[in-house]
């Protein structure tokens, strides 16, 4: 299994799950910043646990959901500190609830995000690291990424 820096594996090393309950990492999801963004992070993680370990079995998550109408005025009018504090803030509840890991849904969201999570307990799986290993698995050199 490919794991990415500083995490470590989600899944039991009794893939046989004869004693329950099994235990996985709990993925934090930093979702909001747009409803439909954090509902498909939700889906595919959720089909990729099911796919690996079949049965019922769905991914640990927690989700906190962000107001996109407040990130949309304050990327707009460039308050990347108010974002900072607003986003620091769901962070800490996503830590306080247990996550073991935060994902962010949002290639805009990482610019604050990084610095959020410097000297966090639970690292952050970062979507240029999965995209950048799946670009390199397919021989691309060289994209164009789009995005805000």
């Amino acid at each position: 299994m490919r794991l990415y820096p500083g995490l470590k594996p989600i899944f039991p090393e009794d893939t046989e799950m004869t004693h329950r309950p099994i235990s996985l990492k709990t993925i934090g999801i930093l979702g909001g910043s747009s409803n439909v963004a954090t509902m498909e992070y939700y889906r595919f993680l959720n089909d990729g646990v099911n796919a690996r370990l079949g049965g019922w079995e769905i991914a640990e998550t927690l989700i906190v959901g962000m107001n996109f109408g407040n990130i949309e005025a304050m990327v707009r009018e460039g308050d990347w500190d108010g974002l900072t504090r607003y986003m620091t803030g769901k962070v800490e509840a996503l830590i306080a609830g247990g996550a073991d890991m935060i994902l962010g849904v949002s290639n805009t969201l990482h610019k604050p995000l990084e610095p959020i999570m410097t000297g966090k307990s639970i690292p952050l799986l970062h979507i240029a690291t999965p995209t950048g290993e799946a670009m390199q698995q397919a021989g691309i050199k060289r994209a164009a990424l789009f995005g805000t």
